[in-house]
Formats: structure tokens, C-alpha cells, sequence
């Protein structure tokens, strides 16, 4: 049986664990560094969390023209339960 309370409970859980995450990489490096900086030190600071994560993610995009696009990435994508929810920590 699906339990939506426990969803929400799971959902909130690793999301307080990517901004928890995304925090602890802007508060050791500070501002102003290339993206690419702050990229290599969230997945390593995910990692250490065991929070499941994906780099460079296609972003798919859908118009008229093209039913299935992929246009652009994301720099980080966590999938708590990969297709159902998902939470884009840099594009």
C-alpha cells in the first residue's frame, strides 16, 4: 500500500539533507569560485551524506516540433526515488 505521510516524511528527510549539503559547500568555500568548483564539492559533500545523485543529467524538453528534446543539463540531480521525485540542486 502506498502511505503518502511517509513519502512526504522521506521527501523532506533528503531534501534537509541537500540543503543541508549545498550549505556546508558554500559556508567551507565561500563565494565567487567557477561552478564547476562548487559542483565537485556539493557531490562529494552528497556522497559523504549517502544522498544518491547524478551529474550532468540530460534535461529533456518537449514542443510541437520536437516531441522529446534533450536541450540542456542539469549540474546536479538528486532522485530521492528515481522518476517519481526529484529535486534539481544546480542547473
Amino acid at each position: 500500500m502506498h502511505d503518502r505521510a511517509t513519502d512526504v516524511t522521506d521527501l523532506n528527510r533528503v531534501t534537509e539533507q541537500i540543503i543541508g549539503a549545498a550549505i556546508e559547500v558554500h559556508k567551507a568555500i565561500g563565494p565567487g569560485l567557477l561552478e564547476s568548483a562548487y559542483e565537485e564539492c556539493l557531490c562529494r559533500e552528497l556522497d559523504l551524506r549517502g544522498v544518491p545523485f547524478e551529474r550532468q543529467a540530460p534535461l529533456p524538453v518537449e514542443t510541437p516540433l520536437c516531441p522529446l528534446c534533450l536541450c540542456g543539463e542539469f549540474g546536479v540531480l538528486s532522485g530521492w526515488k528515481r522518476g517519481s521525485h526529484t529535486s534539481v540542486l544546480t542547473a
